[in-house]
């Protein structure tokens, strides 16, 4: 009877050895589910995607136009007036002496103008970048054709994408001569991989500024030597488009007071929405 007794606990022994193995799993399995269900939900959600640099384009100012149908094409004269918050757009057109009128709507890259005289239309959609518009053409007889535009269409800028920093900030800052100075600017939003490039004029020399990338890339700095005295202007560009411009004057004496305030082309920080243009003309159309 002993023998019997000391053989059946000797069996449960074993079956519980057996049976730890499965039941430190469960166990463990169990200790995930109830971890997993403590931390649903807190999980931090995807960053949102980074603002686009360019809005859309102020095509404002005066365009050379031409218009294809098949073998045959004509260059039209356009002068071009656009409203940047709505984006509506009126065209005085001139081709062959004679002068029309056209009406259309910019949206982002997009612009659609159409011209409308009794029963007959004609429309033209197409695509804009800093230099140039392109399209395709339609009107009421069922002709179409294509037709490109050459010209300097202005960036708008989401707000608070690109802003100068101290100490260069606001139109008019003092540099002394043979000094070294930091020029500064924040630039918020998707560059597309496209590093910016920092321009200082003078006169005829143009001297391109080393940039340095800050805080990965959210603003970016480059060290300029006042070698001259004069009114010096600082450009930004990205790819072919200039984004900001400011002015500052280097003088032999002290640096002084900023003058002035900044333009819309590239506003100090604070400040709100940056249309890369500077009363409708200035140079934020200018090219590398």
């Amino acid at each position: 009877m002993k023998r019997f007794i000391g053989m059946a606990l000797v069996a449960v022994l074993l079956l519980g050895l057996v049976a730890l193995p499965a039941l430190a799993d469960e166990l463990l399995l169990l200790e995930e589910t109830e971890e997993e269900e403590t931390t649903q939900g807190t999980e931090d959600p995807d960053p949102e995607d980074p603002a686009p640099l360019i809005l859309g384009w102020d095509i404002t100012g005066a365009w050379s136009v031409v218009v294809t149908y098949g073998q045959t094409t004509s260059t039209h004269s356009m002068s071009l007036t656009m409203a940047p918050e709505t984006g509506a757009v009126t065209v005085t057109g001139q081709v062959d002496l004679v002068t029309y009128t056209l009406t259309g709507q910019v949206t982002g890259s997009d612009v659609t103008l159409k011209r409308e005289d009794g029963t007959y239309w004609a429309e033209l959609t197409g695509t804009i970048t800093a230099t140039a518009m392109a399209g395709t053409w339609v009107d009421s007889n069922q002709t179409e054709g294509a037709w490109t535009a050459t010209g300097a269409a202005a960036p708008v800028l989401a707000e608070g994408v690109f802003a100068w920093l101290p100490p260069i900030a606001v139109e008019g800052h003092v540099v002394g001569l043979r000094s070294t100075v930091p020029i500064k600017f924040r630039l918020a939003g998707e560059a597309t991989g496209v590093a910016p490039v920092l321009k200082v004029t003078c006169g005829e020399v143009v001297a391109e500024i080393t940039l340095k990338s800050c805080a990965n890339g959210k603003w970016w700095m480059g060290q300029f030597r006042a070698t001259e005295t004069g009114e010096h202007t600082a450009e930004v560009y990205v790819g072919e488009v200039a984004i900001g411009s400011i002015t500052f004057n280097v003088s032999e004496g002290e640096e002084g007071e900023e003058e002035g305030a900044a333009t819309a082309k590239g506003k100090p920080e604070g400040v709100g929405q940056a249309r890369a243009k500077d009363g409708g003309k200035g140079n934020n159309g200018k090219h590398r």
